[in-house]
């Protein structure tokens, strides 16, 4: 990730109410501590990442019911980037690579932070040396894993990894209403070559007080994308043959031309709704990979 953490950034944008998921996790700050049994769980916590998705664990935020509550600043003197490294480096085998530790030093004093840990997904099983057992990560449960999953993890590296990213593009703003297209990319995020790729997609039809539609889109009538309009949704399917080399990505928002028209009637109700858009992504031979990501993540009003 190529974020810039701060503590304006982090009050505006998690502590908003963005829960706990598979990629998300908050810790207070009693998470922190030199006991084996707070090492075991940090190992355990980081591990988990690495070993599903990958994501972000971040200490310092006090959590009730999955959702953020506040911030509770560590002392970066008793608890340093160094020594937190040292545990998930120390407590993990084999090592994770790549994954980062962001200090994010908080107002409340000036030895006060809150850290971020980047953990990337892996490419081979990572066992918590603590209790020697390996840890998976499903919506906000973290658990044990079994021989089956640890199988899989160990096969990724023999298959491809496709990823999708959702952006905003802005086409205009006026009146207090705003239209944006859809971004969607698809990422070679494996070490692998993609030659064939499909994504699907259900958005949700929203519509304003005055009953006008707040999503555009038109079936495009072409062998590759496929729609059919539901009562509540559109679900649509594009395929590609595409060549994806790793790091490789083929954005396909011209392509689909998704258009979704917001006030703020529409943004709360966004929110309040919790409305998300569901995606599947298929490649090659790879096990298809699904998720839900919330407009709120992706549009900014």
């Amino acid at each position: 990730m190529s974020v810039e953490w701060t503590q304006e950034m982090i009050e505006n944008e998690y502590l908003c109410q963005i829960e706990e998921n598979s990629q998300l996790e908050y810790k207070g700050k009693d998470a922190l501590g030199k006991s084996t049994g707070k090492k075991s769980e940090i190992a355990k916590d980081i591990s988990a990442m690495a070993n599903s998705a990958g994501g972000i664990v971040m200490y310092g935020i006090k959590e009730k019911n999955n959702l953020p509550e506040n911030i509770e600043p560590i002392n970066i003197n008793e608890f340093s980037r160094e020594w937190l490294d040292q545990v998930i480096d120390s407590n993990i085998q084999p090592s994770i690579e790549g994954f980062k530790i962001h200090p994010v030093y908080i107002d409340s004093g000036e030895n006060d932070v809150l850290y971020v840990v980047e953990i990337p997904q892996s490419m081979i099983a990572h066992q918590n040396l603590r209790d020697y057992r390996y840890y998976g990560r499903l919506n906000t449960t973290t658990y044990m894993m079994e021989d089956y999953q640890i199988r899989d993890v160990m096969n990724r590296a023999k298959k491809p990894k496709a990823i999708v990213k959702f952006y905003e593009i802005p086409i205009n703003n006026n009146d207090g209403r705003k239209t944006i297209r859809l971004g969607i990319k698809i990422v070679n995020d494996g070490i692998l070559v993609i030659k064939n790729f499909k994504l699907k997609i259900k958005i949700p039809i929203l519509k304003f007080l005055s009953g006008k539609g707040a999503l555009h889109y038109n079936d495009h009538h072409v062998n590759n994308i496929k729609s059919v309009k539901k009562e509540e949704c559109w679900v649509i399917s594009y395929s590609s043959d595409s060549v994806l080399l790793p790091e490789d990505e083929k954005d396909i928002s011209e392509d689909l031309d998704i258009r979704i028209e917001i006030n703020a009637h529409i943004h709360i109700r966004y929110v309040e709704n919790k409305v998300s858009i569901y995606n599947k992504i298929f490649a090659d031979d790879m096990i298809p990979f699904e998720s839900e990501v919330l407009f709120q993540e992706i549009i900014d009003f």
